[in-house]
This record gives structure tokens, C-alpha cells and sequence, in this order.
């Protein structure tokens, strides 16, 4: 209607409801009429017909075609009826009466023979009905056509059809059609009348206020209307007569103004085309410099690593030989030395990565617990070096693994401690880990450290997070430092879509944390801690620190060990003193004894006070890490001393040993627990080692030479394929980065199916591998890789793992003792389990094979973690570690793996079925 005048609109608004009903009310009574005149026809129709077939029975019977004759000749003296036949039971004629002829096909198309009902047939001028006949209790025993049905006692004897004329009816609905119109019409024409009457009245003075608009839009400011309206339109009147008053005075004003408005944006215009074709330049111009940059980072990081692959690799295989005190102090400058620049090359590498958005997460299941105190391990002999009292306290209801990645978690809890470390002088630097919400999937997690160093001021806060930016220059003069690491730090926050930030006050220490929320997996492994019960056995803790003393208490508490702890020397050795007196005592004493307490007394007459009440087994928690201080309160009395901060498996070896051997404790020597991933033997293992560098060939062989493996050393891809010819290895150490043939290269060869070595698993090895080259690497089909400078536990870890993966022997596809155990070792818990498991897995497999199909890849991924839950709580172990390796997959977008991951997920479906199958029969 926009382009509707008003006097239009006022026209249509008054005459179109009165249209609208008009014409519904007109369509329903025609309707009606017409249809209760063709309702009347058929009933009539139907009475005759029914009639007609009640009568006809004996004649149709008999056969008796002059008695249908005379049935017919009689019938058609009703109204309306144009022609009746008679049919018999296969269609054939037997009387007619009527103007048509019935052997024709126009005739025959509007008889509908059914065997059940009557038939309507309608047509333009008239209607045909058709009735079965039927007889029914019919004794046919000696009829000549029917004697030999059997069974039923209704049959069908033939059909009776009669044609109606619709001339009448027709009449009767145009007549009631033309009645309807014409008062429709009469009513309509007068409803035009009085609209366009109002309509008139109405528009007259909106139509003197449009011209005189027109004029005013035309320029013509100087119009006045004066229609001397009444009420609302002589306040509109008013209105656009001050309006063009108004618009007369600011059109004189906008004229200059516009004129100059339109210089300047002319000249605007010119400078800003400029400057776009400046940015377009620039642009491209850094995007080429950025990939100049990362090309030259990814080969400056290749040719630093590999030179100090072999420095800190030798550096460390000598540090572990017999050497002079003057000789280990040189070493340990060189490995400090390398180490501080291996971070530097790591750091400026990572935020390069970082800043050009080509660094990516790893997700994986691990212990919160573990990785902390791997980084506890790592900064502890700076911390103890500078006397400070270091721990991590993570409160009970943290959950002990998340899928995450652990790498980077782990390095932004080291940079944040090394700056707490570095800037701390004396006091404590403390981890605390926290839960700040927890959902049926999710926990999100808070990680604080907190150190009592030199604190920032409020400027220098808001560039602390800043890449290469200090509080200031003096302390990257005393402290040193490149200002990467808190910037590192903020990315990998962001990427993980948490948060990072800081409290500080100057002089009084910070206090940096960060947040994130990580998935929680669906099963949590039992941490070895937990499988030896310690119910019942008393402790004694003496730590004047209280958050020391709260994480020893916790770790025991989770032990199940009672607990009883002293912040007082006086206290302790007067409980101590009673319990001599009853004969009692704790089962251990835990004393946590700081260098500062060494200074500032002696801490032998304290262990000797104690020692005079009290014979048991001594834990003495000290903060260093120099052998000899460990060695000093060894000879004042106690029986163990251990570095801080707490590392829960030295704590639980040292209080296993001192509990599970009570008779020697008065003379008992601790034997400190092996690490058994720097314990390998590879006894005849066959090992072929490929690179480029002599050097770094010699480095494996002497980091693996304890493990009395054979090693083979080739020195590019030629040559390891005329070994790999040769012989039968166990693993191959695969260089990227070779002359002549690559390492991708040359892993293609050995995977053929005629090489001896097809199936052996290959770890690559290259000082710079992308973050896009990790997933790529599998999809290529090496088994896992290693980065340079090669780090011996490293080394032993990734060897063992495959040699171990290849020899391993094949879990059982029901483990009925695990199924047990997750049951409460209640078996028709666990058969009630497996059932419900295994009654919907065929349909599982089919969806989850759909979803794959469809490129459907969220859904397959939540199918998948659904099914993972069912599975944690049957003991079926090879399905639930392959329905994991699918989940990780999808998780790490490596589509290529994908599908051959389902076909090794459905065998071992297909394995639980027929394993369950034979279950049932036995």
C-alpha cells in the first residue's frame, strides 16, 4: 500500500471488511446450497439403487433376463433416472434399459465394479452408481453355477448400475449462485458509497498539506497552509508551518557550511587513497617478512640445537663419570651455560610461533599431581640454592588428571616459578592449586604462585605481560633475563582460553596465577601411592612452616597415615617425652629442618634431644640440595634425608622401607628409589640410528651404550636402506634433515612390504619440528618423535615404549577380573554391565560408521565419548584403549588416521560380540 494515496487508503481501510465478509459469507452459502442439492441427488440415487437390488436378486439368479427387462422398464419411470443394467458375476450384460449404449467404452468407464460396497461415479452431466449383488444362506448345493464354491454361504451373483441426471440439481445451484451475487453486489455498492463519502472527508485537507509539502521539498520554504482544520490536523497545520520557518533559517547557515564540508572531504578522500595503497604495500611486505622470519628462526633453531645436542648430551655423560671437584664445577658451568641458552633459543621460538598463531595444543590426559612436581624437580636446586622454602600445596578437591596439554602447562608453571625464583632473595615461593568450579565434564582450575621477592610497582604492572619488557633496566642488568617468558606465558593462557594476572606490592612480593578449564576423562587411573594401606600408623610432623606442614599432613592424610604435628621444638620433644614414659611412639617423626636453622643453631642438639626420647626412624625435610648437607643430618641422627620440595614417591618409598623393615631401624642405611626410566636393558637389541652428524650418531651411542643394545650408525638415507636391507632392527632412530635422502624419503622405502623393516617402528629425530609437522608426522607413518638436544630419560622413555608396544602381549578381550573389580566384585553386577553393554553395540557401530560417512565429525566425537564412558565400567580393555586412540584422533584433527582407527574399532567390537556369544553357550 506505499504507493497508495490516502483518500485510497481511507477508501480501502473502510470497504475491505466489509468486502472480506461479503465474499466468505457468499462462498459458504453457495457451498452450502450446491453441496446439500448433490447430497440430496446421491441419497435419492442410492434409494433407487438399493431398491432395485433387493428385486433384482432372483432375476440375476436365474438368469432370467426378461424379468430384469421388465424390473428395468419399470425403474426408469422414476424422476432423473436415465438408464439401469444389470450385470452378471463376470461383468457380462444382462439387461438394459436406457438412451446410452452400455457395450461402449465411454459407458463402461463410469461403471466402478466393487465387490464390497456401492460405487459413485460422477460425471458432467449425470452420476452412476454401481451395487454388488449378494446372496446370502443361499443353498447352491445343485446350482449349475455355484455348486462347487465351497466354505462361504455369501456370494457375489453380479452387479446392478444406474444412471441419474444432474440437469435438475445443476439448475438448482446456478440458480442459488445468481440470487447470492446480486445481493452481494447490492450490498457492496452501497458499502463503496459510504466508504469513498468518508474517505473524501477525510483526505481533503491531508491532500492542501501534501501540495503545499511538495512545494516546501521543492525549495519553496516561503509556503503556509491554511485549511483551518479542526483538532489533530490543525495541530499538524501548525507544526510544518513552524517547520518550514525553522528550515528557512538553517538552510542560509548549511550553505557555506556545505561548501566547505566538501573541500575538505575531496582533500580526505585523496589522503586516505594514498595511505590505503601505502597499507596494501606494507602489507605485503610483512607478510613476506614474516615468512622470511619463520623460515629463518625454524634454520637459525636447526643449527643451534644440532651443535648443542652434542654439547649438553657429552656434557651430561660426563657429569656422570669419576671426576675432580675442580672438573664437575667446569662441567656444571657448561650445562648451565647451554641450558640458558637452549631456554632462549626455546623461548624466542615458542613466541614466534605464538605471535605468527602457528602453535598448537596438544590435549592429553594427565596427573595435575605429577606434573607439578616434575617442575619441582627441575627448579628445586635454584630454589635451595638461594635457601628458600619451596612447595606446591594443591587442595584435595582438585582432581588428579584433566585432559590438557601437558607440555605447555607445565611451561607456564616453570616461567612463572623462575620468576618468582629469580626475584626472590629469602622466604618461600609457593604453588597452590585450587578448584573454582566444577561441572559433570569440566573443572576449572586455578594455579597460583606466590613468593616473597622484590614485588612491582603499579606502573611497571601494566608492562610486565609485555614481550622483551622488565619493571625496569636495572633489573635486566642484575637479574638478566630477555622479558619473553610472562609474554609466552599470556599467550598460551589466551590459547587456552583462560586467563592470566598479577598482585603486587612493591617490596613485598607478587603473586602471579592463571585459570583455565580443562575436560576431566572418563576413567582415572589409581596412583601407585594408593595401593599399599598405611591404616593405622601414627606420624609426627615438626615444620615450623605451616604451609610446608599442611602439605606433609595432606600427602599423609591421603595415605590414610594419622597425623599429629608440632610448629615447636619444646612441644614436640615434651609429647616425645611422655610417650617414652608409655612406652609408645610414633611409627616415623618428620622433621622438616631449613638451611636457616643450620645457621642460626645447631641442629644436631636438636636431632639428639629427640633422639634422646624417641629411637624410631627420623624423615628430615631439608631445603638443599648439596649432598653434603643431606649427608650432615644423616651423621646428627637421622635415619632419611630428603630434599624440599615434597616429592610424593620419595616420601612413600622412605616411610614404606622404615615401616615394612622395623628391626634394623636403629641401624638402618635408606637406599633412595631407582628411577626405572633411566633403567633400560635392551640386551641384543637391534638399533639403527640415522643422521647426518657424526656427532650426534656418537651421542646416541653413548647415551644408549649402558642398555648393551647393538647399535647401528648410518649417515643418510642411502645408506640406512642398505641396512635396513640387510637385517631385522627393533627401532629406528630417523634424522629429518639428511643429504641425498630425507628422512620422510627414506621411511617411505622401509615401509614397503618387502622391506624386513616395514613394520618396525620408526622415531624421527630433527632439532626443529613445526607444530604442524607433529600431526603430519603419524599421518606419514613415523611412531613417534624426538626433539633436539636429545635428552637421555627422554631417550629411554620413547625407546622402551615402542620395544615394549611390539613385544607386548595382547590384553584379553574380556577381563573378567577387572570387570569384577569395577563391579565391587559383584559378578551379576558386572554380567549385567557387559550385557547392557554389548545388547546396542551392533547399532553403536552402525551410527558411529554414519556419523564417519556424513564427514559428521562433532557428532562421531560425542558418540564416541558416550560410548567411552559405558565402556570405563566393563572390563573390556582393548575396546576402551581403541574407542581412546579414536577419540584422541578426532580430538587432534588427524582426519588420516581416522578411518583406519574405525576399521581396528569395529574388529574389536566385532572380537567383544563373538567373545560374549560363546560366554552365553558355555
Amino acid at each position: 500500500m506505499k504507493g497508495l494515496s490516502i483518500q485510497t487508503r481511507v477508501f480501502i481501510i473502510a470497504l475491505l471488511p466489509t468486502l472480506i465478509i461479503s465474499l466468505l459469507l457468499g462462498v459458504y452459502i453457495i457451498g452450502s446450497r450446491i453441496n446439500d442439492a448433490e447430497k440430496e441427488l446421491n441419497l435419492y440415487g442410492q434409494a433407487i439403487l438399493s431398491h432395485v437390488v433387493r428385486t433384482s436378486r432372483p432375476g440375476i439368479l436365474k438368469n432370467d433376463r426378461q424379468l430384469l427387462q421388465e424390473i428395468t422398464n419399470l425403474v426408469l419411470e422414476e424422476k432423473e433416472l436415465q438408464s439401469i443394467t444389470f450385470f452378471g458375476p463376470h461383468h457380462e450384460l444382462l439387461a438394459y434399459s436406457g438412451s446410452d449404449d452400455p457395450q461402449s467404452a465411454e459407458y463402461l468407464k463410469n461403471v466402478a465394479f466393487n465387490n464390497e460396497k456401492p460405487a459413485i461415479t460422477k460425471g458432467k452431466d449425470e452420476i452412476t452408481l454401481t451395487a454388488p449383488v449378494i446372496v446370502n444362506d443361499l443353498k447352491l448345493a445343485n446350482h449349475p453355477t455355484y455348486s462347487n464354491a465351497g466354505g462361504s454361504h455369501k456370494k457375489l451373483v453380479g452387479w446392478v448400475a444406474i444412471s441419474l441426471s444432474r440437469t435438475t440439481t445443476l439448475l438448482e445451484e446456478y440458480q442459488v449462485i445468481l440470487v447470492t451475487t446480486i445481493f452481494l453486489a447490492l450490498g457492496l455498492l452501497t458499502s463503496v458509497f459510504l466508504s469513498r463519502r468518508t474517505a473524501r472527508h477525510l483526505s481533503r485537507p491531508l491532500l492542501k498539506m501534501r501540495a503545499a509539502v511538495r512545494k516546501i521539498e521543492q525549495g519553496k520554504l516561503e509556503t503556509e497552509i491554511d485549511t483551518h482544520s479542526p483538532g489533530e490536523l490543525g495541530e499538524l497545520e501548525e507544526g510544518i508551518n513552524n517547520m518550514t520557518a525553522a528550515l528557512q533559517r538553517a538552510r542560509d547557515g548549511l550553505e557555506s557550511n556545505i561548501e566547505q564540508a566538501t573541500a575538505n572531504l575531496k582533500q580526505s578522500l585523496e589522503t586516505i587513497e594514498t595511505q590505503n595503497t601505502e597499507l596494501a604495500r606494507a602489507q605485503k611486505e610483512a607478510l613476506e617478512a614474516s615468512r622470511i622470519k619463520s623460515e629463518f628462526i625454524a634454520n637459525m633453531s636447526h643449527e643451534i640445537r644440532t651443535p648443542m645436542n652434542g654439547i649438553i648430551g657429552f656434557t651430561n655423560l660426563l657429569l656422570e663419570t669419576e671426576l675432580t671437584h675442580l672438573q664437575r664445577n667446569y662441567l656444571t658451568t657448561i650445562q648451565k651455560s647451554t641450558l640458558s641458552l637452549l631456554n632462549l633459543v626455546n623461548n624466542i621460538l615458542d613466541f614466534s610461533r605464538l605471535d605468527a598463531g602457528q602453535l598448537r595444543l596438544e590435549y592429553l590426559t594427565f596427573d595435575i599431581r605429577d606434573s607439578i612436581e616434575e617442575v619441582l624437580a627441575i627448579m628445586s636446586p635454584i630454589a635451595n640454592a638461594k635457601q628458600l622454602e619451596f612447595a606446591a600445596l594443591i587442595d584435595d578437591d582438585v582432581p588428579r588428571q584433566i585432559i590438557s596439554d601437558p607440555l605447555r602447562f607445565k611451561q607456564i608453571i616453570i616461567n612463572l616459578i623462575s620468576n618468582a625464583v629469580k626475584f626472590t632473595d629469602k622466604g618461600d615461593v609457593i604453588i597452590h592449586v585450587t578448584s573454582e568450579k566444577k561441572t559433570a565434564r569440566t573443572e576449572k582450575l586455578r594455579v597460583a604462585i606466590t613468593d616473597t621477592g622484590i614485588g612491582l610497582s603499579s606502573s611497571d604492572q601494566k608492562l610486565i605481560f609485555r614481550a622483551f619488557q622488565q619493571a625496569d633496566t636495572s633489573i635486566a642488568r642484575k637479574y638478566g633475563g630477555t622479558g619473553l617468558g610472562l609474554a609466552i606465558c599470556k599467550k598460551l593462557i589466551d590459547q587456552m582460553a583462560g586467563k592470566i594476572g598479577m598482585e603486587s606490592n612493591e617490596g613485598k612480593g607478587s603473586i602471579f596465577w592463571f585459570s583455565f578449564t580443562a575436560e576431566k576423562p572418563q576413567c582415572e587411573t589409581e596412583p601407585e601411592s594408593e595401593l599399599i594401606n598405611f591404616m593405622g600408623t601414627n606420624v609426627y610432623v615438626y615444620e615450623a612452616h605451616p604451609i610446608s606442614c599442611l602439605i606433609v599432613k595432606n600427602t599423609l592424610k591421603n595415605w590414610n597415615i594419622n597425623t599429629m604435628d608440632f610448629s615447636d621444638s619444646a612441644v614436640l620433644l615434651e609429647q616425645l617425652k611422655q610417650d617414652a614414659e608409655k612406652m609408645q611412639g610414633p611409627a616415623v617423626l618428620i622433621a622438616g629442618i631449613n638451611q636457616q636453622q643450620i645457621h642460626q643453631g645447631n641442629p644436631a642438639n636438636e636431632l639428639a634431644q629427640i633422639r634422646e626420647y624417641y629411637k624410631g626412624p627420623i624423615i628430615v625435610l631439608t631445603n638443599s640440595s648439596e649432598q653434603a648437607s643431606l649427608e650432615y643430618f644423616i651423621s646428627a641422627g637421622a635415619t632419611v634425608s630428603i630434599t624440599k620440595p615434597i616429592i610424593r614417591k620419595n616420601l612413600y618409598h622412605a616411610i614404606f622401607q622404615l615401616i615394612s623393615e622395623p628391626q634394623n631401624q636403629n641401624h638402618f642405611k635408606y637406599t633412595p628409589p631407582n628411577d626405572p626410566e633411566l633403567t633400560l636393558r635392551l640386551n641384543g637389541k637391534q638399533i639403527l640410528c640415522v643422521d647426518d652428524n657424526i656427532h650426534n650418531g656418537n651421542l646416541v651411542s653413548a647415551l644408549l651404550s649402558s642398555t648393551h643394545a647393538h647399535i647401528v650408525i648410518a649417515h643418510d638415507g642411502v645408506e640406512a636402506l642398505q641396512f635396513a636391507a640387510q637385517q631385522k632392527f627393533d627401532v629406528i632412530l630417523m634424522d629429518l634433515r639428511m643429504p641425498k635422502m630425507d628422512g620422510v624419503e627414506t621411511l617411505k622405502h622401509i615401509r614397503m612390504p618387502n622391506n624386513l623393516n616395514s613394520n618396525t617402528p620408526v622415531i624421527a629425530l630433527s632439532a626443529h619440528i613445526a607444530e604442524h609437522e607433529y600431526k603430519n608426522l603419524t599421518t606419514l607413518g613415523f611412531n613417534d618423535y624426538l626433539i633436539k638436544p636429545v635428552i637421555k630419560i627422554t631417550l629411554f622413555r620413547t625407546i622402551k615404549k615402542w620395544i615394549q608396544e611390539s613385544q607386548k602381549i595382547s590384553p584379553p578381550v574380556i577381563d573378567w577380573s577387572l570387570s569384577l573389580k569395577l563391579a565391587g566384585n559383584k559378578q551379576e553386577l558386572a554380567e549385567e554391565l557387559l550385557n547392557l553393554l554389548t545388547a546396542s553395540l551392533a547399532d553403536e557401530v552402525r551410527i558411529i560408521k554414519q556419523f564417519n560417512t556424513d564427514k559428521n565429525y562433532h557428532e562421531l566425537q560425542q558418540h564416541l565419548h558416550k560410548l567411552h564412558g559405558a565402556v570405563c565400567y566393563c572390563g573390556t580393555p582393548r575396546l576402551k584403549k581403541s574407542i581412546a586412540a579414536l577419540e584422541t584422533a578426532l580430538k587432534q584433527s588427524r582426519m588420516g588416521v581416522v578411518t583406519s582407527l574405525l576399521d581396528q574399532f569395529e574388529l574389536e567390537c566385532d572380537l567383544l560380540l563373538k567373545a560374549t556369544r560363546a560366554q552365553t553357550k558355555t
